[in-house]
């Protein structure tokens, strides 16, 4: 007896043109994704450096009380520069891919916190660092006289607007 249906074997995985397929549309994506995602990556470099400068700020503060010593932390104008201090634990940190600025006369700018974690110079201005790179948003970071605030703000026409 003859049947009148064939059985087939279920055929698995992709034809090579399907793959091509993939590999075209998956390149095409891509290609467009990848205009507006560097940006957003150079915006994340300038979010985690201001997050940098202020935990190492707060750490050279916090020290300076432990320590009941003056405790100082160091910046300078620039590209990729390092934030340096006395009293920093974890060490040193490079600020990379970010371009670092400050209200200060001088390139090198040394916060100073004293043994009651007071920041006491400069003696009338609270001091304004900015972080930019190419198409970001600029951070800034004000740290007042006195008990040593800080404030984290975007920086907008050269002036830092915080929350």
């Amino acid at each position: 007896m003859r049947h009148w249906f064939v059985f087939k074997r279920p055929t698995t995985g992709f034809t090579q043109i399907e793959l091509m397929i993939t590999v075209v549309v998956v390149g095409v994506l891509a290609a467009i994704a990848l205009p507006s995602l560097a940006p957003w990556l150079r915006q994340q470099q300038v979010n985690a450096a201001i997050n940098q400068v202020d935990l190492a700020l707060q750490e050279s503060q916090n020290e300076a009380i432990k320590r009941n010593q003056i405790c100082r932390t160091t910046l300078t104008r620039g590209e990729n520069v390092s934030l340096t201090g006395s009293c920093l634990v974890s060490g040193s940190r490079t600020l990379n891919g970010v371009t670092v600025d400050h209200s200060r006369k001088d390139d090198t700018w040394t916060i100073s916190f004293n043994a009651q974690g007071e920041n006491r110079t400069p003696v009338n201005d609270p001091g304004t660092l900015w972080l930019s790179a190419p198409s970001t948003q600029a951070k800034c970071l004000v740290i007042s006289v006195g008990i040593g605030l800080r404030r984290m703000g975007k920086y907008v026409n050269n002036v830092c607007v915080t929350p």
